[in-house]
């Protein structure tokens, strides 16, 4: 609360001020009293002296005249004991001392010396008289006293007079009037009921009260504006809140785009870039804004080929287009689009960039997987007829084989047929793997094979310009592996080493040797790196690498080579393949001299590794009775054929209807049933159900040449006891059979 101090102030002033010219006031009229009453009785004093002068002068003129001495000492004792002198000295007309008293203090008398005349005329000595002034002294200090009584009397009379007019007549009128203030200044804008008597203060409390009324007016109106302002600015500050987080929300949703978004005024100059730009090309705003797009990609002074920015620039429209950066290693799909203003003129384009390269990439990779699905796909369908085929190939090859003699010509040719028939038969399952329509199984195989095998085929593959040297060590022992990716290591290390030499010119060497690594010798980074392996090596002399190259050659889809030229998974899948043999890889290069990878295969015991041929071994014979079905009349013919000659009846049908109603009407006529899964009619799975209905006991062997719809898992929850891939051997047709028979006992 405000608190107003000024009236009393000004009461206190006035009374100070007042107070002060009545001082000043009583001062002169003091002072001029003090000194009109000195002066009257300095007058009457001097007077007194003259007069009293005179008297004593002729006192002492008559007895000087007469010479009487006597007298005049007497005399002069007389006026001495007279209160107002205090000394006196006579002196003859020769100026000799008659009688003399000094005053013990002169400062307090008045000295007056007077010549003593006879008659008037006649000198006859001089007179020296002390006057006492202390009573005159005294008077005039009485005078002053009550001078300055009378002035005290006179301003405190006046001040006391002038203060209570001035808190009659001014204090109280102000200090309500200073209550009516304070109130105004807590809001209350009520008019002063004061009344004064006084024209001035009356005139005061008016203005006061028109003061109010104006300050109440006005406070309205303030009030009315003050509201209008919160308003307004409540308005405004709502405004620009929507304004930033418009803007936040906008500078975020553009951050975050994973694509490179930039705008740019008409001379293709960038003026905002959004985050993924900035990552892409590790730079900060003030490294990008003001460059154009085409500096800022390629480092170049002109636009790309086919620029969508040009063509918006002419015609105001969006376009795209998809633009390979070589420097950046990366595909991108552009769209340019233009920003127009209210009026529909072109101010600004917004450039956005995609990275395609992942997306080509993996293009790529759907169109190849494709191809490889067709391929498997071709593969599934030819396998069973192919293996139908090599069943017949091999079998009939077996049994003419049985009835020629040892040493003959003719036996001889059959071994040929019956190896060419297995290697198809393995070429068969290779081409199912690589498809993924077979499952990969690794057992101890004699790598050297394989190696060989592989190197007649790329003999055959690269150009004549590539010098091939070669050096195998057929004795370098046994690993556990699959021959397909053996295959594919070799292959994918000889493409590998043609890409590398230009022209297709240079020499490729391939060798296959036994090595035992110490810790000394080992192979950094190896997890197992001792120990006996087989080495494989393969030399070229192309271009060769540096060491950061190097690094990462196994990385997917990392390459050197030019679009087309390669998919950067080939040396991958050559890591990955050894990894999975329980090996390990490293490599040599060095730039312009070539490079060399060795490859490491953990050996494995012999004792533990197939042999390359099984001994001759008597097959199991029997008696029992089995129904061979098979819509391949050859093949059924072939199994009667193979078990007749073990002693077993056999029952053959090429039709699974007929041969369901044959065991349908004499079930018990049969120890076995040998049957093949694709036939028309009813498929050997359809076929086995039914059996198995009629007979659940029934033992039923289960042979196909490739089947996408059943495996032996499959087989076995149906109750098949075997599931054997075609092309089957005699022998593993007879071993089957026997211990199927004999499960069964027992």
């Amino acid at each position: 609360m405000i608190k107003f101090s000024i009236h009393k102030s000004l009461r206190q002033d006035l009374s100070l001020r007042i107070g002060l010219i009545i001082l000043c006031i009583g001062l002169l009229i003091g002072g001029a009293y003090y000194l009109l009453s000195v002066h009257l009785s300095e007058k009457e004093f001097n007077g007194y002296i003259k007069d009293q002068t005179k008297s004593i002068s002729n006192a002492f003129a008559l007895q000087l005249w007469l010479f009487d001495l006597n007298t005049t000492q007497d005399l002069c004792k007389l006026l001495i004991d007279s209160p107002r002198i205090s000394g006196l000295r006579v002196l003859d007309h020769r100026k000799e001392i008659i009688c003399e008293q000094v005053p013990i203090r002169k400062e307090d008398t008045v000295l007056v010396s007077q010549e003593i005349l006879h008659s008037g005329t006649k000198l006859v000595g001089f007179v020296d008289i002390y006057y006492s002034n202390v009573s005159w002294v005294q008077q005039r200090n009485n005078i002053l006293l009550i001078g300055i009584c009378l002035v005290l009397s006179i301003i405190i009379g006046a001040f006391v007079f002038i203060n209570i007019l001035l808190k009659n007549y001014l204090s109280k009128p102000l200090e309500n009037l200073q209550k009516d203030m304070e109130l105004l200044a807590q809001g209350d804008f009520q008019p002063s009921e004061m009344v004064s008597q006084k024209a001035e203060i009356q005139n005061i409390i008016d203005a006061f009260n028109d003061l109010t009324s104006r300050l109440q007016r006005r406070d309205k109106e303030i009030s009315r504006k003050t509201e209008d302002l919160k308003r307004e600015i409540s308005e405004r500050e709502r405004t620009e809140g929507l304004l930033r987080r418009s803007k936040e929300h906008w500078e975020r949703t553009f951050n975050a785009m994973k694509d490179i978004v930039t705008i740019q005024n008409k001379d293709m100059e960038i003026i905002q870039a959004n985050q993924a730009t900035l990552n892409l090309f590790q730079s900060d705003h003030s490294e990008v804004i003001g460059k154009r797009c085409y500096e800022l990609f390629r480092e170049t002074s002109t636009p790309c080929e086919g620029c969508p920015e040009i063509l918006t620039l002419g015609d105001c429209a969006i376009h795209e287009s998809t633009i390979a950066h070589e420097k950046l290693q990366k595909v991108f799909y552009v769209t340019s689009s233009p920003i127009l203003d209210e009026k529909g003129e072109f101010t600004h384009l917004v450039h956005i960039a995609r990275d395609m390269t992942e997306q080509k990439k993996l293009e790529s990779d759907l169109f190849q997987a494709r191809k490889m699905e067709a391929v498997g796909t071709l593969a599934g369908g030819i396998a069973h007829d192919f293996n139908n085929m090599l069943s017949g190939i091999l079998g009939y090859a077996d049994l003419a084989k049985e009835e020629i003699p040892a040493g003959s010509d003719a036996k001889s040719y059959l071994v040929e047929v019956l190896k060419a028939g297995n290697r198809a038969k393995e070429l068969v399952k290779q081409i199912l793997t690589f498809s993924r329509k077979g499952t990969e199984i690794q057992n101890p195989l004699q790598v050297s094979l394989v190696i060989k095998e592989a190197l007649k085929f790329m003999r055959a593959s690269l150009p004549s310009t590539i010098e091939m040297k070669e050096e195998i060590d057929s004795e370098c022992g046994f690993v556990i592996a699959n021959p397909i990716n053996i295959h594919q290591v070799l292959v994918n290390l000889c493409t590998n080493a043609l890409h590398s030499m230009e022209d297709e010119k240079g020499t490729l060497a391939v060798k296959l040797k036994r090595v035992e690594l110490a810790k000394h010798n080992a192979i950094p980074g190896a997890a197992k790196a001792e120990g006996k392996f087989v080495e494989l090596s393969v030399r070229d002399s192309g271009c060769g690498m540096d060491k950061e190259t190097a690094a990462r050659i196994f990385e997917p889809y990392f390459t050197t080579k030019e679009v087309g030229k390669g998919s950067g998974i080939g040396l991958a899948l050559v890591h990955g393949i050894v990894q999975r043999c329980g090996g390990f890889i490293k490599v040599e290069s060095e730039l312009n001299k070539g490079t060399t990878f060795f490859v490491y295969f953990p050996i494995v015991e012999e004792n533990s590794a197939e042999g390359t041929e099984a001994p001759q071994i008597q097959l199991p014979t029997g008696s029992e009775r089995i129904l061979a079905v098979d819509d391949e009349g050859a093949i059924a013919e072939l199994i009667k054929a193979t078990l007749d000659r073990l002693g077993y009846r056999v029952t053959i049908h090429c039709e699974s209807v007929a041969a369901l109603e044959l065991f349908r009407s004499a079930p018990e006529n049969f120890d076995l049933v040998i049957s093949d899964q694709t036939m028309p009619g009813l498929s050997g799975i359809e076929l086995s159900k039914k059996l198995l209905e009629i007979r659940p006991d029934i033992p039923i062997i289960l042979c196909t040449g490739y089947s996408s719809v059943v495996s032996e898992e499959t087989a076995e929850e149906f109750g098949i006891k075997r599931f054997v891939s075609k092309p089957i051997s005699r022998s593993k047709l007879a071993m089957t059979v026997r211990e199927v028979l004999d499960q069964v006992r027992t």
